[in-house]
């Protein structure tokens, strides 16, 4: 399925206009209502024109819009590619803008680069992206795609940010595949669409039906627990998440599936397991037990096994956490007191460390001064070494300080994961107990029958 995004830019036109030019065949390079020798230039041109007529300064800030339209690979070939990428701006933006349309094929995933001048030349307004156009757009490029050239093997969808993309490729956790699981997990639990809305809420998710203003939302969004963004279904991934998918997931379910299967075969998983529960006191017994139970020491998956919400959002910080565990074996640090206090001696070295480097920046500036330049290149060498200490220390402190603040929510998710053990195992005790009382006596402890 085809990516269309759309950015603004104030990177300077002309090394926007080189990258996406020079690294491609100039006969998938369109220009429409410019030329391909002095494109930038035009697209200033109209700016200068247009802050002239009206009065006002159209040369600052965003100098042009980006949008990216990608395809996977062996959807379609170069030619098709850059006709579709040329046919969107014709129908979206040429009308008013300067527009260069651009088709790379040195990745796997044949894509165009479209640049849109961020002043019109019609009416000198400038390009603006408003709620739901993105949306817009893209239902434009699928209609294209399905339609006329009947490429595309689903929906035109949005392009996830870069960072989770390259955490989902080396299969680290992300938020957005936590949520992902969990609405897996309910829809997999449940026999109706209340139902599902239910076990979503169990795991502690919140689901808001209408907007700020009162009015319902045409697509409902949910939230997990402690976090302030909202998700879409139909974001979690491009297909299989819309409501109406899960509606239909939802329908063919013939039973509800259990939505912690890990708890099933605990008790047979800890003979099984290589990995012993840490035990012990202190820092690093406590990080260690936390890692255990997230799963980060052991193969078996911990989001399978029910959880605290704090917990389950700690999966996606688990390289923060190993750090973090590291640096405390490392120091040797085994208490709050001693963190505070390994705390402090890094705070004022880095106050030291700080005022030594001011003295060398003041070094260089004198030495600058007198046409000194290999001294000057000997102090600027060393501030360079000085500013790596600093950077050292900073994330050293950083991590102390994390620490600090960490260790009482994990005591908390520990505290807590512990209590509804317990609790759970009371209740299996008293269904036990019901079950084998509700037996009455056996036929041959009946008097009656002698």
């Amino acid at each position: 399925m085809p990516v269309l995004n759309i950015y603004a830019s104030k990177r300077p036109v002309g090394s926007m206009y080189a990258y996406v030019t020079e690294k491609t065949d100039p006969r998938l390079v369109t220009c429409l209502n410019c030329t391909k020798t002095d494109a930038p230039e035009q697209f200033a041109e109209t700016k200068r024109l247009w802050s002239a007529v009206t009065g006002r300064d159209k040369t600052g800030g965003r100098t042009c819009f980006h949008a990216f339209f990608s395809f996977p690979p062996g959807e379609t070939d170069p030619e098709t590619a850059h006709r579709l990428g040329v046919t969107l701006a014709r129908k979206l933006w040429a009308d008013r803008f300067e527009t260069v349309v651009a088709t790379h094929t040195d990745r796997d995933h044949i894509h165009c680069h479209i640049l849109i001048n961020s002043v019109s030349f019609t009416d000198g307004f400038k390009f603006g992206i408003h709620p739901g156009y993105v949306e817009k757009i893209r239902e434009t490029a699928n209609e294209m795609c399905e339609g006329k050239y009947g490429v595309g093997g689903g929906p035109v969808r949005a392009r996830v940010h870069y960072s989770e993309h390259m955490d989902e490729k080396a299969g680290r956790p992300t938020l957005r595949g936590l949520v992902r699981r969990d609405v897996d997990r309910a829809a997999d639990a449940s026999l109706s669409e209340r139902e599902f809305y239910g076990r979503l809420r169990e795991l502690g998710y919140e689901i808001k039906w209408r907007g700020e203003d009162g009015e319902p939302l045409k697509k409902p969004v949910l939230r997990p627990p402690g976090w302030k963004r909202w998700f879409g279904f139909h974001r979690l991934a491009p297909v299989g998440y819309s409501l109406q998918e899960l509606r239909q997931r939802i329908a063919a379910n013939r039973r509800r599936a259990d939505m912690f299967p890990g708890e099933q075969i605990e008790e047979v998983k800890r003979y099984r397991s290589q990995t012993e529960r840490p035990d012990g006191e202190g820092l690093r017994a406590l990080y260690a037990r936390y890692m255990y139970e997230l799963g980060i020491l052991e193969r078996w998956p911990a989001s399978v096994k029910r959880m605290p919400a704090q917990m389950r959002e700690d999966l996606i910080r688990q390289k923060s956490i190993r750090g973090d565990l590291k640096l405390l074996t490392e120091k040797g640090l085994d208490a709050p007191e001693t963190v505070r206090i390994a705390a402090e001696k890094v705070s004022s070295a880095m106050e030291e460390g700080r005022a030594r480097d001011r003295r060398l920046q003041d070094r260089k500036k004198q030495i600058g001064s007198t046409g000194d330049y290999p001294a000057q290149a000997a102090v600027s060498a060393v501030v360079g070494q000085q500013g790596e200490r600093l950077l050292r220390m900073a994330r050293e402190l950083a991590a102390y300080r994390r620490i600090l603040a960490r260790t009482p929510e994990m005591e908390r998710a520990l505290g807590q994961l512990e209590l509804e053990r317990t609790d759970k195992e009371r209740k299996e005790e008293r269904t036990d107990e019901r079950e084998l009382g509700s037996g009455g006596p056996g036929r041959e402890d009946d008097p009656g029958r002698n």
